[in-house]
């Protein structure tokens, strides 16, 4: 046989093998579900949570994709607003808030006075210069409160142990 038929030959036989594995998977939850319903979607919502909170970090990269993703296809969008939010909840919420009923009547927000643009200037100028700076995270803030808070969540416990660990 030539390299091209036994290639074909190992994709058929590669996808027959996952065919099967899925069909036996199917059969397995079919009788699991069948003997102890409950049990079986207690059981598989324990593990879904294990692997969750083992795999946080892949759990926030791949909510973070699909809410942007929702934003840029404007699926919960205010059309008074002219504004995309990242789930129906979130376009709920905006929906009751004040902000959204002054612009759906018409009325026009304050302009921003002096001392609030001063203070968002020096927050920005802060986190620009990583005033405030998380090395093993590599993220900045814009206030040393910020910071704090940060550096006391389970995320950077686990960052700041893996970064001492690749430094010894």
């Amino acid at each position: 046989m030539s390299p091209e038929e036994l290639e074909i030959i190992a994709a058929l036989r590669t996808a027959q093998l996952a065919k099967n594995a899925l069909e036996r998977s199917r059969r397995y939850r079919a009788k699991q579900t069948e003997e102890d319903p409950v049990g079986f979607l207690q059981k598989n919502a324990a593990a879904k949570l294990s692997w969750s909170i083992n795999h946080r970090d892949q759990v926030n990269k791949t909510a973070t994709k699909g809410r942007a993703s929702r934003i840029e296809k404007k699926q919960h969008h205010c059309h008074d607003c002219d504004t995309s939010l990242q789930s129906a909840h979130a376009l709920e919420k905006h929906l009751a808030s004040q902000d959204h009923k002054d612009r759906a009547a018409g009325r026009r927000r304050n302009a921003p006075s002096d001392s609030a643009v001063a203070v968002a200037a020096v927050r920005a100028n802060a986190k620009a210069n990583k005033t405030h700076h998380c090395l093993p995270c590599n993220k900045s803030f814009s206030n040393d409160w910020s910071l704090t808070r940060h550096q006391s969540t389970g995320l950077h416990a686990r960052r700041f142990k893996a970064f001492q660990d690749s430094q010894n």
